[in-house]
Order: C-alpha cells, then sequence, then structure tokens
C-alpha cells in the first residue's frame, strides 16, 4: 500500500510539472525611459555627425505582458519641428 501511495503522488507531481511550460518566456510588463546618449543627458543630439541632426527630447520603452512592444521617441527636428514618433513591435519574446 505504502508503495502505491509513493506511486501515486509521483505521477501527480510528474503530469503537474508536465503541464507547465518551462522553456516559454515570462510575462514581462515593464517601462525603460532614456536618460543619457553615450553620457551625454537629455536633451542631446543622438551621434556626433555632420549636418544637422535632430534633439533628442525623451525616449521610451514599454514592454507587454501580451508580447508587444512600443518605443515612444520625442525630438526637436533640426528646423524646430517638435515631433513624437511611436513605433509598435508585437512578438518580442523568443
Amino acid at each position: 500500500m505504502r508503495v502505491f501511495c509513493k506511486t501515486a503522488f509521483l505521477a501527480a507531481i510528474v503530469s503537474t510539472l508536465a503541464c507547465h511550460d518551462a522553456a516559454g518566456p515570462a510575462a514581462i510588463r515593464a517601462q525603460f525611459a532614456l536618460d543619457n546618449i553615450d553620457g551625454r543627458p537629455l536633451p542631446t543630439y543622438p551621434a556626433a555627425t555632420p549636418g544637422l541632426t535632430p534633439t533628442i527630447l525623451s525616449s521610451t520603452l514599454t514592454l507587454g505582458n501580451d508580447g508587444h512592444a512600443s518605443i515612444t521617441e520625442h525630438q526637436t527636428e533640426f528646423d524646430g519641428t517638435d515631433v513624437t514618433r511611436t513605433t509598435n513591435y508585437t512578438n518580442y519574446t523568443n
């Protein structure tokens, strides 16, 4: 009887673990804010390049539980135009 109980208990544990997707990605919900570019605090230019460049005012990366991500960038173009762009991504998980 004792062996049967141990076997049944072991079978219950194994079947519970088998139903879990251990290789799947963990659910993530996070937001990251850009605070500097190459050590220069915002607002700043994106890279030292010749010619007219925009000024980066802010940027955020948001990761959702559903596998979607978005990057929002707020900048002043070289001509003084204020622009905010959002780019959406799907399936950012492996």
